[in-house]
């Protein structure tokens, strides 16, 4: 297994890879947005999105810091054992992991999983489909807005996952009311 010697094109069935040297960035764009919600705004996009699909979606995260949709979607009744306190994310870009989970987090897990089989999805969409791709994007992006939040909340999900259970584990008192 080597490097292809005739060229990116010969290699990949593109006719030129001249089209990416004409793509510009953003003017003003260096790197991607970071956004860190407060525990006020946290409440207030959980508050918004209640009782939704994409609401349980955005409480799982924020309860465990996993990557939305990609590691999340994939969670099954059976990766999730309330007797250790432990959610196994079987599908990770960094792994198979086993994370341990606060009380709150394992009440939430545990009235998902209520009267579910094992295989059986924790996490789906409305219409009980899997989340896939971008599939969440523009829920959050509505859910936030409907909260008066600054665009691009969901790549900060797993930010604030770890504020949430800092302020837990300080007494703060940052509950995730739902």
């Amino acid at each position: 297994i080597g490097t292809c010697a005739a060229g990116y094109a010969d290699c990949n069935g593109v006719a030129s890879d001249g089209a990416w040297a004409r793509v510009r960035a953003f003017p003003g764009v260096a790197r991607a947005r970071t956004v860190i919600l407060s525990p006020t705004e946290i409440q207030r996009l959980l508050n918004t999105s209640a009782g939704t699909a994409i609401g349980l979606l955005i409480r799982a995260a924020l309860l465990v810091g996993a990557r939305p949709p990609s590691e999340l979607a994939h969670i099954r009744a059976r990766d999730f054992d309330p007797a250790t306190r432990t959610l196994h994310i079987t599908r990770s870009k960094t792994g198979s992991r086993v994370m341990s989970l606060s009380a709150e987090a394992t009440a939430f897990f545990a009235e998902l999983a209520l009267g579910k089989a094992p295989d059986d999805l924790l996490l789906t969409r409305a219409d009980g489909s899997m989340w896939a791709g971008t599939g969440h994007q523009r829920p959050v992006a509505d859910a936030a807005a409907r909260a008066n939040l600054v665009p691009g909340v969901q790549h900060g999900l797993r930010l604030c996952a770890a504020g949430v259970r800092v302020f837990s584990l300080c007494g703060v008192g940052c509950h995730l009311q739902y």
